[in-house]
């Protein structure tokens, strides 16, 4: 009964027994009351047509058997009084004598002229009974009185059967009633649960749910407006996740870590970028605060400044640039902080060789330029006497123009190269020749500095398709980097090896290594081992970026093995071109 079948249904027959109930009690009255008084007006019309018989008889005296055949008649117990409340007559059930003396209390106002009716109980008679007392008149004077008595048994027994037919076309009538309202309350309150269903799927998230339109009145309006509102939510919300969606797949392509706080600095979203770069876990975001404090303090700072921020933070080995906007609402209140992570590690390790190179540069510059211009005065103001002190001079001079040319030939080749501004001259040559042409130019420098020059090829190699004269400049700068860095007794070895697709010549030596968190950067331009390793603090930091771009070009890769202490080794591949296809 707690459904809305049940409640319009006993609504419904609360009402219906409420308005019998009340109707019975009102018709029963109503009946009770019309019956009472044509009863009572039968005993006053009966009554003053015995007034009239005793006036007309001009005595108040009667027989007992008079008395009584008139109560019969009448069906009623039959009294008549003087003026002064003496019985004169009196029949049926009463038994008072003529003579005897009635209460001045009960005939008072019947004395006075006035028509008395009264109802209850009697005690002459010992039951309720209906009373009417009629004043006799002679004269224009009352003279006595006629009373009536009538036992009200009859006629409550009249007023209860119709009371008992009230009750049972009440009961009839009720459950008639109840078996049309519960008809009706189960067809009002369908649409009502088909809403109901409906809302309830909409809650879930299913609004494929429509409602059936069964009548144009309030019920078949609410059901219009739940149907639009299911499409309309349905479409809303279809717009909600395909944004959602979006701005999901926009923060996981995004190449930089976010970071959404609300205004309490609570974590709201993060994105793989920035979970990666703090090594933190969705699920475990309360650990952002602990730890990384510096965020937080930042954090802090904006939501309480309302103004952007931008600071580097170090994250292990990494640098990591922190920019923080507030997130304000229409009214300019502050409802979130957006951060936005960015690696620039890179960046700014490459800014720092940026300015160790320009530094080297400018050294490498300046210290040919002080040699040129120091002895081209010396010879200018006659110092350099004899003609071999002037030769000497002219040959350091010369010395310091090709190791300023050297250096400018390097700079320009590796712009030419970055820029793709370079013109390769493919060709198909013999590998052994190459490394052995190399050889033989370096080997004097390297018997100069006690370094012994090796090679290891397999007599088997196949012809290189490649652009020979580049090939040579990597293998010069290779060997020439390993020449700078191996000490004297020490091993350069030039080694080749046959891949399925390509051919990977390495340069390895024996010098003092390279740290494993230099490896990624020696390729890049400007980059510069610790002078400490080097030979004298020779070379400018470009060779190996000159290395990388020319074998990239050729369509190779570079790649380095080191280890501190025990030496490196350079190694490159070019694709292997078969001799047969250039036929």
């Amino acid at each position: 009964m707690r459904g809305i079948i049940g409640k319009l249904w006993l609504t419904n027959v609360f009402l219906v027994v409420l308005t019998l109930l009340i109707l019975g009690i009102a018709l029963g009255k109503l009946f009770e009351n019309f019956y009472f008084s044509q009863r009572a007006e039968q005993l006053i019309r009966d009554g003053r047509q015995i007034a009239q018989l005793v006036v007309e008889r001009q005595t108040q005296d009667w027989t007992l058997e008079e008395i009584n055949l008139l109560s019969r008649f009448i069906d009623s117990n039959v009294m008549v009084v003087d003026r002064k409340g003496l019985v004169r007559a009196c029949g049926g059930m009463m038994r008072m004598r003529p003579g005897m003396h009635l209460e001045q209390e009960e005939i008072n106002h019947v004395l006075e002229g006035k028509t008395v009716i009264s109802r209850g109980f009697h005690p002459r008679f010992d039951m309720p009974v209906l009373s009417v007392a009629v004043p006799i008149r002679a004269a224009g004077e009352v003279v006595g009185a006629v009373l009536l008595h009538t036992p009200v048994e009859p006629i409550t027994q009249s007023i209860n059967a119709i009371r008992r037919l009230i009750l049972y076309a009440a009961a009839g009538a009720v459950l008639v009633a109840t078996i049309i309202s519960f008809f009706l309350s189960r067809q009002l309150s369908l649409p009502l649960l088909e809403m109901k269903r409906v809302a309830l799927n909409m809650a879930r998230g299913d609004f494929r749910g429509r409602i059936k339109i069964r009548a144009k009145d309030e019920i078949g309006t609410l059901g219009e407006t739940l149907n639009f509102l299911s499409a309309k939510l349905e479409k809303n919300l279809r717009a909600l996740s395909q944004e959602k969606e979006k701005l999901a797949n926009i923060l996981s392509s995004m190449t930089d870590g976010v970071i959404t706080f609300d205004a309490e600095g609570k974590v709201i979203l993060t994105n793989p970028v920035a979970e990666q770069l703090l090594d933190i876990k969705q699920e475990n975001k309360e650990q952002l605060e602990k730890k990384y404090p510096e965020i937080n303090a930042v954090l802090h700072r904006v939501l309480e400044t309302n103004v952007s921020e931008e600071t580097q933070i170090k994250v292990g080995e990494k640098i990591i640039a922190l920019r923080m906007a507030p997130l304000r609402q229409e009214d300019g209140e502050i409802y979130g902080v957006v951060a936005l992570l960015q690696d620039v590690t890179k960046e700014w390790q490459l800014e720092r060789l940026r300015r160790d190179f320009v530094a080297s540069v400018s050294h490498e510059l300046r210290t040919p330029l002080t040699y040129l211009q120091g002895y081209a005065e010396a010879i200018l103001d006659g110092l350099a006497e004899t003609p071999q002190q002037q030769r000497k001079y002219l040959e350091i001079i010369l010395e310091e123009t090709l190791r300023l040319r050297r250096l400018v030939s390097e700079l320009l080749d590796l712009s030419q190269l970055e820029s793709g501004q370079i013109n390769l001259n493919f060709s198909t040559f013999s590998l052994p020749q190459l490394v052995r042409r190399v050889t033989d130019k370096l080997k004097p420098v390297a018997e100069k500095q006690g370094i012994i020059l090796k090679t290891d090829l397999p007599s088997d190699l196949p012809l290189v398709f490649s652009d020979e004269d580049r090939v040579e400049q990597v293998l010069i700068n290779l060997l020439d980097n390993a020449l700078q860095h191996t000490p004297t007794q020490g091993e350069i070895t030039i080694k080749a090896e046959v891949l399925p697709e390509e051919i990977k010549i390495s340069v390895a030596d024996t010098g003092p290594g390279i740290p494993r968190e230099e490896l990624p950067l020696i390729w890049e331009r400007f980059y510069k081992v610790d002078k400490a390793r080097t030979r004298a603090g020779k070379g400018t930091g470009l060779g190996l970026a000159i290395v990388k771009n020319i074998v990239t070009a050729l369509g190779g890769e570079v790649g380095v093995e080191s280890e501190v202490g025990k030496g490196s080794v350079f190694s490159f591949t070019l694709p292997l071109r078969d001799p047969e296809q250039d036929k």
